[in-house]
């Protein structure tokens, strides 16, 4: 059965993350899952891999607004904006061997059951979460 993608740009679905944190955790290794509910009650979920984070503590962006994500080409950096004026951000750890079948950076779960991709190889990828890689 085929699979159609809604024709989004990276930017685009970046675009629409919005919403309060409503839940943020540590998980192994060394990576970090963060909630965001929007407007409509959906629950987007970030998600690193292969990326260093800052605030390292999970618990400081709880309960924060996003109000904005911008994204570095060059670095590979994501930071999310939040309505006070911090700010958390990934960015990818460098690697001198990277190959296409590597971990991912950082995902984007949407709450259509979309996710975006940000690596390997500093690339793009949007699909559907439920699918194969």
């Amino acid at each position: 059965m085929a699979t159609v993608i809604p024709d989004l740009s990276p930017g685009e679905l970046l675009s629409r993350f919005r919403g309060r944190v409503t839940e943020a955790h540590p998980a192994y290794p060394d990576t970090i899952q963060i909630q965001v509910t929007d407007a409509k009650g959906g629950d987007w979920w970030f998600v690193t891999w292969d990326a260093d984070y800052s605030p390292s503590d999970p618990d400081v962006v709880v309960g924060k607004t996003v109000v904005g994500a911008d994204f570095d080409e060059p670095s590979g950096r994501l930071t999310i904006v939040f309505m006070d004026g911090t700010h958390f951000e990934a960015e990818p750890v460098p690697q001198d061997d990277e190959v296409p079948d590597d971990p991912e950076y950082w995902q984007l779960f949407t709450p259509e059951g979309l996710v975006l991709n940000w690596g390997p190889c500093r690339r793009w990828r949007i699909k559907r979460a439920a699918d194969p890689v």
